[in-house]
């Protein structure tokens, strides 16, 4: 059977998301209602620094680890791999799933038309069954300086609390009610908060991997997910994105690269 791939916006998936009066979290799905997980529990992925001097970029690369080991400790058995350093550095479906950093503000345009303020966009590919098969995670490092503190006062837009929502997304969680939570769809400068998981996160992880993991089908589809800030992230088109609050968005915005 000749495979097929297709690109979904998360404004349609989330008329499909599963929410209920007892729980804030939500999942995503299929066109066809299928809940999106992995069927494995050992999911490799690569990392892209290459342009990356908002701070050191073997620090970048410990964050970024350190961001799938936060969901790794939810305890649903699932292992994040990573593989080393790559070149590659597009949101297709190529076959291998990379975190990448772009700086130039045109290139995100061009890649991400309907995000142009968002800091970072998570791009999934799944099979009809509702396996996840790969995805790709860029960040925005044309439109904002990321930075990696302990402290609010010295961060302007943290890394891990970008890259540990964004993560959420690749294992099939959509948003959240929850203020608190990592998976809720906006984010202040400075915030700190996404790098540890709130309990309503730990509760939609378990639930979507309540079976474990099973073996998939090959039929395929594929969809986007993402955040935005101060608005519904239903109202995005196109792929999604976790952003700032827009007067932080618009008051931090430096100039492009040479």
């Amino acid at each position: 059977m000749q495979e097929k791939r297709v690109v979904i916006a998360l404004g349609i998936m989330l008329m499909l998301a599963s929410t209920t009066s007892a729980y804030a979290y939500s999942v995503l799905h299929t066109s066809s209602g299928a809940e999106l997980r992995w069927y494995t529990a050992q999911v490799p992925y690569y990392i892209n620094v290459t342009g990356f001097n908002d701070f050191d970029p073997d620090e970048a690369i410990e964050v970024i680890q350190e961001s799938f080991a936060t969901w790794e400790g939810a305890g649903i058995g699932i292992h994040f791999e990573y593989m080393g350093l790559t070149d590659v550095r597009s949101a297709n479906d190529d076959g291998i799933s990379v975190v990448y950093f772009i700086q130039d503000s045109d290139e995100w345009k061009t890649t991400f038309p309907n995000q142009q303020s968002a800091l970072g966009v998570t791009r999934s590919w799944a099979a009809a069954s509702g396996e996840l098969l790969g995805f790709d995670l860029a960040l925005n490092d044309a439109a904002v300086d990321f930075t990696n503190a302990n402290t609010q006062e010295d961060t302007i837009t943290d890394l891990a609390n970008t890259v540990t929502h964004e993560i959420g997304h690749v294992m099939g969680l959509d948003h959240t009610d929850v203020e608190e939570a990592v998976m809720y769809p906006t984010s202040k400068q400075g915030e700190l908060s996404k790098r540890t998981l709130h309990q309503d996160d730990i509760d939609g992880i378990h639930y979507l991997y309540r079976d474990g993991f099973e073996p998939g089908l090959d039929e395929e589809g594929g969809l986007s997910c993402s955040t935005g800030p101060g608005r519904d992230s239903g109202e995005a088109q196109g792929d999604g994105a976790l952003l700032l609050l827009a007067a932080f968005t618009l008051f931090h915005r430096r100039t492009r690269r040479s």
